[in-house]
Formats: structure tokens, C-alpha cells, sequence
């Protein structure tokens, strides 16, 4: 059964607090064993990006030896879904969430750098440091039955408000990538690497705990 509340006895305010509880305990671990953050090497990238879409601008871009890192721990922002046994048990199952990682004393949390990366576009080129810094909204699926429990799905997007690019220390160069579709390939190195991070802090500590 999918709702907002499960079962006669149980509520949606207790699936919410179980799920949050295990996002707290692992937000703690996180700040302990990460003081600078969890790092993920992010793979090279080379193509081009839209200057301007849907204008018929391309620039091509370059880069290398990248990483992402998340510096901060997530926060339940709803459960929009999930299921629970026939039998009474109030433990939720197959529940979908979203998750935010919020700023923290107003900067972004998770940090895409490249150490290397080249950018030309028409007659200009230029290259240098590239430091991409935002804050994801995560969409979560868990799934499990009777045999298995793990991470279904994650689709992160990205806030605007909390998207911020320095390169090659150039505030025209970190403009000009403002007005790229740079943000869509942030989206999606963050849907390569961040399901890593859910998986190992969201979803397996709550199998661990409640699937019996």
C-alpha cells in the first residue's frame, strides 16, 4: 500500500522520523570521519556547451583531474511515498524521499573542482582552475521486498540560487560559463557520483537496521 500514512495504528510523522533518524546518525559520521569533506574523483570531461541556448553557439571545454566533494550532511526535506506491511509492522518500505544538502554558513556544500580545464569559444581561449559550488535537491528511491534492500534510483537537481562558478580566477571567464549549460553537466557528473554518497549514508544504514 502507497500513502501518507500506513496503517491504521501508524502514522506519516512516524515514517518520517525513522527515516530522519537514520540521516541524523549518518550526517554525525560524516562530520567525524569527513572533517574536509568526502571526496570522489570525478572523471575528465571534453565537449562542448551551449552558449546562449538554443542559439546555435557551441564552446568547447576541456578538463581534467576533477573531483567532487561533499562537505556537509543531508537533510529529510519529504517523504512523498512509501509502502508497509499487511502484517502491522510500521516500518515503512519502498519509500521515495528528497533530500536537500544545505548551505552551510551560506556557502554550498558540495564542490565540483578541476584542476585543469581549457575553454574556446570562437576566437578566445583560455584555461585554468574551474570551481563549481552548489546545493542539490535529491530525489531518493529505496526499494526492497523479502530478499533485498538498496538504493532503486536517485535523480538530483540542482537550486540556482545556490550555483556558483570560478575560473582561471576571471570573473568575465566565470560569467561567460554562467551563460553556458554548464549547469547540465554538473547535474549530471553530481548523477554519477552522488548516488555513492546516499547509498553509503541514506540507504544501506537503513537496510542494516530495519530489513529483516
Amino acid at each position: 500500500m502507497l500513502g501518507s500514512a500506513f496503517g491504521e495504528d501508524c502514522t506519516w510523522t512516524e515514517a518520517y522520523d525513522m527515516i530522519d533518524e537514520i540521516i541524523l546518525n549518518s550526517n554525525a559520521l560524516i562530520v567525524q570521519n569527513y572533517p574536509e569533506g568526502i571526496v570522489m574523483e570525478a572523471p575528465n570531461v571534453r565537449g562542448y556547451l551551449w552558449f546562449l541556448k538554443p542559439l546555435p553557439f557551441l564552446v568547447h571545454h576541456d578538463a581534467t583531474n576533477g573531483s567532487m566533494t561533499f562537505t556537509n550532511g543531508f537533510r529529510l526535506d519529504s517523504v512523498s511515498a512509501f509502502a508497509y506491511d499487511e502484517g502491522g509492522n510500521c516500518t515503512p518500505r519502498n519509500w521515495e524521499v528528497k533530500l536537500s544538502v544545505e548551505s552551510h554558513n551560506f556557502e554550498s556544500t558540495v564542490i565540483l573542482t578541476y584542476e585543469n580545464m581549457s575553454v574556446e569559444f570562437l576566437f578566445w581561449k583560455t584555461q585554468g582552475k574551474l570551481i563549481v559550488s552548489f546545493s542539490p535537491i535529491i530525489t531518493v528511491l529505496e526499494y526492497e521486498d523479502t530478499i533485498h534492500c538498496g538504493l532503486a534510483s536517485v535523480t538530483p537537481d540542482i537550486r540556482i540560487m545556490d550555483y556558483h562558478i570560478q575560473f582561471a580566477d576571471s570573473l568575465i571567464w566565470s560569467w561567460f560559463l554562467h551563460l553556458t549549460t554548464l549547469k547540465d553537466l554538473v547535474i549530471q557528473l553530481s548523477a554519477e557520483l552522488l548516488p555513492s554518497v546516499v547509498d553509503k549514508y541514506v540507504v544501506e544504514p537503513w537496510c542494516d537496521k530495519y530489513h529483516k
